[in-house]
């Protein structure tokens, strides 16, 4: 089974991906003073079709074996990810008809870094970074498992495991 390093999230590594920010650690972007109220606008913008709700759903990410089983993309949708609790690691790749995982990447988000999926890029289910569940917020379009997916089970002998270290 061939296995993938998890690379630090930088912008020059994901750019091809979509892009991301943290949304804790805000004392780079702030201009003026501090202040008990702070409104940052727009820090990171998610591709969504027109006349689209944008709807947001929560995952409960529990550790376990890092093995890549599955993969999906959206063919039109971009896809947002905030992990509420801690850090998690992220797979990603290249769009395709057909899964090859041995293309994937891996890298990892920490808490509070919000990270938008451009459409078509291939992804699937989180995994923790550390040894407690991960509650990780998912912005979609409505409806988009219904009818903007594509699914792929990843027959066993082309799995691959990640090292999250």
């Amino acid at each position: 089974m061939k296995t993938i390093e998890v690379k630090p999230l930088s912008l020059e590594a994901f750019r091809y991906y979509g892009s991301y920010h943290n949304l804790v650690e805000m004392s780079p972007l702030r201009q003026g003073e501090e202040r008990s109220s702070e409104f940052y606008p727009d820090l990171v913008k998610l591709n969504v079709s027109r006349d689209m709700l944008v709807a947001a759903s929560v995952a409960r990410v529990a550790p376990c074996d890092p093995v890549i089983g599955f993969a999906e993309y959206h063919r039109y949708t971009g896809e947002g990810i905030l992990p509420i609790d801690g850090d998690i690691v992220i797979y990603v790749g290249k769009p395709a008809r057909t899964i090859n995982a041995e293309a994937l990447e891996a890298f990892l988000v920490p808490c509070g870094t919000f990270v938008a999926l451009n459409p078509a890029i291939v992804h699937g289910r989180q995994f923790v970074a550390g040894d407690a569940p991960v509650h990780v917020l998912i912005l979609l379009p409505e409806r988009t498992y219904a009818n903007d997916g594509e699914y792929f089970m990843i027959p066993e002998d082309q799995q691959v495991k990640v090292d999250i270290k």
